[in-house]
């Protein structure tokens, strides 16, 4: 299989996963596409070493790899809030291969809103 159909496979596959996880499993999400990208567990000992790997499978496609470093990212904030925005970037990369063979480059989470209201924390001087 060639780069184009691997992509293709894996993000068909990863919409149906996503579609059937709720918002508070997105780290968890994560790993499990990297896995199925990669064929290997994730492990948390070297984040460079992820990144390395990730840019070895999806070289061509940068817009993949940011949604994965979206998916990824250490702080919440930094992260996908909504599985309905992970969606919609896999589903735009699914479109746009199919049809044109490519996926623009895109900063994912156009689509992404929080699904619940989270108070900030302040002090006061």
């Amino acid at each position: 299989m060639n780069e184009q159909s691997n992509i293709l496979t894996f993000l068909e596959l990863a919409i149906k996963i996503a579609t059937k996880q709720e918002d508070g499993q997105i780290v968890t999400l994560g790993a499990i596409f990297y896995e199925l990208l990669t064929g290997n567990p994730i492990t948390a000992d070297d984040p460079l070493k992820i990144h390395e790997t990730l840019s070895s499978y999806i070289a061509s496609n940068k817009s993949l790899y940011y949604i994965f470093i979206k998916l990824l990212a250490t702080t919440p904030h930094e992260r996908y809030q909504s599985i309905k925005g992970i969606i919609a970037d896999l589903e735009r990369c699914l479109s746009e291969l199919k049809s044109s063979g490519q996926i623009s480059i895109f900063f994912p989470g156009a689509h992404d809103y929080p699904t619940r209201l989270e108070m900030g924390h302040y002090t006061q001087s």
